[in-house]
């Protein structure tokens, strides 16, 4: 198969289709067929918006960062800073639409996971943002989970859809 692909110029190229497993997500054993919830702390808020520790494996490096939990954001957005700690390298370009601006081009690559508690996204695609300090927690993560930011309480509740 081959896809249609946008680039800078506005002329379409055309590059083939690399079949590739879709990420998967796993998590902890629960002891009951009770859905797995997991409860993380909200460390701080980028205006208005939850902040989480998100763990980033690839490479036989593991790292901590604080992300924004971004329901909008329809993949993971990690910054240039991040993908050089962790020796994650663009394998490719892509265009999207941002809350910003109507384009922006971004490199793409892959982590080996992206962890919160016992969830894990692993062969994970992400995005990598040159002018962005902080990282977005996108829903190619989110997906399969309810979410609820409890204010009062200060955390971000995971809980599995089933």
């Amino acid at each position: 198969a081959i896809a249609k692909i946008e680039s800078l110029n506005n002329i379409p190229t055309y590059q083939p289709i690399i079949p590739r497993p879709a990420p998967t997500h796993t998590a902890s054993i629960q002891p009951s067929n009770e859905p797995l919830k997991v409860t993380v702390p909200i460390v701080r808020r980028l205006q208005g918006t939850p902040v989480v520790r998100v763990s980033f494996s690839h490479a036989n490096r593991v790292r901590t960062y604080e992300m924004i939990l971004d329901t909008g954001a329809s993949r993971t957005l990690i910054t240039r800073r991040m993908a050089n700690e962790l020796g994650v390298v663009a394998t490719g370009q892509m265009v999207a639409a941002t809350a910003s601006q109507a384009q922006v081009t971004f490199d793409v690559g892959r982590g080996d996971a992206i962890s919160i508690e016992s969830i894990s996204l692993t062969d994970a695609p992400v995005s990598i943002g040159e002018s962005v300090n902080v990282g977005l927690l996108g829903n190619d993560f989110l997906r399969g989970y309810d979410l609820s930011i409890q204010t009062r309480l200060g955390v971000v509740e995971l809980l599995e859809a089933r």
